[in-house]
């Protein structure tokens, strides 16, 4: 396709903004308002649109998709009006002829507004350096005027009055420096001046080293009690020590007067040895009766166990596992022991309680049961104020006792997140350690205290367990403690 200077052009395909069937003349390499790259742009076309902006087409010589020829206007056939003869005359119009030679350039107009700046074009190729030019002549030096000589110093003259000031004169010279004069009198001090205005603050020095720590101050005053916090938990109780021995039985007090005393079947009243007794083949005939394995309902009775017994001048005559036996009023009920004794009382009101017998003798003391569980807190505490802190190993903590770990918490100063490990190993294979949490890392995430207060994960330790405090990874953290909840398991 001819693209040559004032060839037109239609536009067959959108571009951007440019419209298709819009029509463009060819014009020479100039300024142009707006530009619009087809490809990888190598080449540019320069176009004038119907307003008069020039446009530039940066294209990789592809520009038959998008543009076509105008062709030049085909020569047309003028009819003649038909005159009064029989004959037509036709006028046939020809191409038109060369053009003529271009006329002298007319005046230069005056010079018009200044359009708009164009799409900055592809940076040229940098020239070589140029050689650096001779350096000039120097210049001679001119000579130094020789210097006068000093006159000789005149005596000392006697001091006279100071005179006004004079308007002081162009600076001189300047001369040698004179011998040293004497010391004069100290003059009145002058007025204060005025003070000057501030200066701007400078820039904020390195912070020095960190000074000596200084004496310990007296210690405040005690401050006021907190609020009780809640009780904690009852431990559970420790195992009950032996029984000590039995201490000896006081003497039996006087009877009182006689009663009268009534038994409900099975039980039986013997008013000359006023005792009472059970009718041991009723009792015997009742268990009989029941359908099941006795041994299902009282494990006791056969096996000669220690249940609620009953016993008749010294022998056994039941054992049972019933609750209670309610003998009625009129009886009396001593206890020796785990040994119960039911004596009736004689005819009549009831008799006035004899005097207690004298205490025996406390048995010895019984062995101290072994300490039921106890709970303590571990921790460690780390301040790397002001850098975060590092990870790795923080701390260190012998275990004196065996025991279970309950509730982790973990308290920053800082929002941020951290991660503990917690390491255990014993005395001897120190320092090959390995962690106890499982999976329940004590740690934060993006928080400033976080806990766990039913830990089911960790192992526990062993008396003489040395425990190793880690940290794995930490982000903003400056100061943080890990406190541990533990119960000892022996």
């Amino acid at each position: 396709m001819n693209f040559s200077l004032g060839n037109k052009l239609v536009l067959k395909r959108t571009i951007a903004n440019l419209k298709r069937d819009t029509l463009f003349e060819c014009v020479g390499p100039q300024w142009y308002s707006a530009s619009y790259k087809i490809g990888s742009g190598k080449e540019s076309l320069f176009l004038k649109d119907s307003t008069g902006d020039i446009l530039c087409i940066k294209h990789e010589g592809n520009l038959n998709e998008y543009f076509d020829i105008v062709p030049e206007p085909k020569p047309q056939i003028k009819p003649v009006p038909k005159p009064i003869q029989t004959t037509q005359i036709i006028e046939q119009i020809g191409l038109p002829g060369t053009p003529g030679a271009a006329g002298p350039p007319g005046i230069q107009g005056p010079q018009g507004p200044r359009g708009r700046q164009g799409i900055m074009g592809d940076a040229g190729a940098d020239g070589l350096p140029g050689n650096d030019g001779k350096d000039g002549e120097k210049g001679d030096k001119g000579d130094q005027g020789p210097p006068g000589p000093q006159g000789p110093m005149g005596p000392r003259g006697l001091q006279g009055e100071q005179g006004p000031q004079g308007e002081q004169g162009p600076a001189g010279a300047d001369g040698k420096q004179g011998p040293k004069g004497q010391r004069g009198e100290k003059g009145p001090q002058g007025p204060q001046g005025e003070i000057g205005p501030v200066g701007p603050v400078g820039p904020e020095g390195p912070m020095g080293p960190q000074g000596p720590q200084g004496k310990q101050g007296p210690a405040g005053p005690a401050g006021k009690d907190g609020n009780i916090g809640p009780q904690g938990e009852q431990g559970p109780v420790g195992p009950m020590g032996p029984q000590g021995p039995q201490g000896e039985q006081g003497p039996q007090g006087e009877h009182g007067e006689s009663g009268v005393v009534s038994a409900s079947y099975p039980l039986r009243y013997d008013e000359k040895k006023k005792e009472l007794s059970f009718d041991i083949k009723f009792v015997n005939d009742k268990l009989a009766a029941i359908p099941v394995n006795p041994m299902t309902i009282d494990p006791l009775h056969n096996s000669g166990g220690s249940g609620l017994g009953v016993k008749k001048n010294g022998s056994v005559v039941l054992r049972t596992g019933v609750g209670f036996i309610d003998f009625g009023n009129n009886l009396t009920v001593t206890r020796s022991g785990s040994t119960v004794r039911v004596d009736a009382l004689a005819g009549g009101g009831e008799g006035s309680v004899g005097p207690t017998g004298a205490t025996g003798a406390t048995g010895p003391q019984g062995n101290t049961g072994a300490t039921g569980p106890t709970e303590d807190i571990i921790s460690v505490f780390i301040d790397s104020t002001p850098d975060d802190i590092s990870t790795g190993n923080k701390g260190y903590r012998i275990i004196p006792y065996s025991c279970e770990s309950l509730e982790w918490y973990v308290i920053a100063g800082q929002t941020g997140s951290i991660e503990f490990d917690v390491k255990r190993s014993t005395f001897a294979n120190y320092p090959t350690t390995s962690s106890i949490v499982g999976n329940d890392y004590p740690k934060l995430t993006n928080q400033f205290k976080n806990s766990n207060t039913g830990i089911t994960a960790w192992s526990g330790f062993t008396a003489g367990d040395v425990v190793d405090f880690a940290i794995n990874s930490n982000t903003g953290i400056k100061s943080v403690g890990l406190y541990i909840k533990i119960r000892r398991t022996i």
